[in-house]
C-alpha cells in the first residue's frame, strides 16, 4: 500500500465526498476515488 493512497482514502472519509476531497487534495475529481477505491475493498468485510 502506498502512503498516498492512505492520505486519498482518509480525505474521502473525512470529507465524505469525492468532489470536496478532490478540491481539498487540489486533483480531479476521478483521482481519489480511483486511488482509495483499493483501499475500501481491502477493509471490507
Amino acid at each position: 500500500m502506498e502512503l498516498r493512497t492512505l492520505s486519498y482514502f482518509l480525505a474521502v472519509a473525512r470529507e465524505q465526498n469525492m468532489t470536496e476531497t478532490a478540491n481539498v487534495l487540489h486533483v480531479t475529481q476521478p483521482t481519489p476515488s480511483r486511488k482509495s477505491s483499493p483501499m475500501g475493498s481491502s477493509i471490507s468485510p
